[in-house]
């Protein structure tokens, strides 16, 4: 697979519109920051139906699915002063071939190497699963484009 065909799976789930319209949907209106625990996001990641895994090193929390005999994807979050940084990494036969942080993949599909949406920001625990729920829909809506590869 190449990353025009990612790209294309991507355009599929109409990945640009979604970012920005979560992102859009979650910003910083105040500089009140929202403290969750460890526990508390591998809760929400639970909730959403997979299996978390953190990186202390990192700092990052991530998921990995198998979605063929050949293909694994993986989103990854970091969060900082309640602003959440997603990341997803496509692998073929355990080769990273493609991702890195939204941002990256969302410059790549608008064809603009200043686009910049911004990162969805929590102001709540409620508003933090809303957001993990919404990416991890998005994820797996792109997961599902896998399925019938070998």
């Amino acid at each position: 697979m190449h990353k025009e065909d990612i790209l294309n799976r991507l355009e599929q789930i109409d990945f640009l519109n979604r970012s920005k319209r979560l992102a859009e949907t979650h910003k910083r209106d105040e500089r009140e920051e929202i403290s969750l625990s460890k526990e508390d996001i591998f809760e929400v990641i639970k909730k959403c139906g997979y299996v978390p895994k953190y990186n202390r090193a990192g700092n990052t929390y991530s998921v990995t699915e198998k979605v063929s005999d050949t293909y694994k994807i993986k989103m990854a979050f970091e969060i900082k002063y309640s602003a959440i940084d997603f990341g997803w990494m496509v692998y073929e036969n355990d080769k990273y071939i493609f991702g890195g942080p939204w941002l990256v993949i969302e410059r790549e599909l608008a064809k603009d190497l200043d686009y910049r949406v911004g990162r969805p920001v929590y102001k709540s625990e409620e508003e933090f699963e809303e957001i993990l729920s919404t990416a991890f829909q998005m994820f797996r809506d792109f997961q599902n484009l896998f399925s019938s590869i070998s």
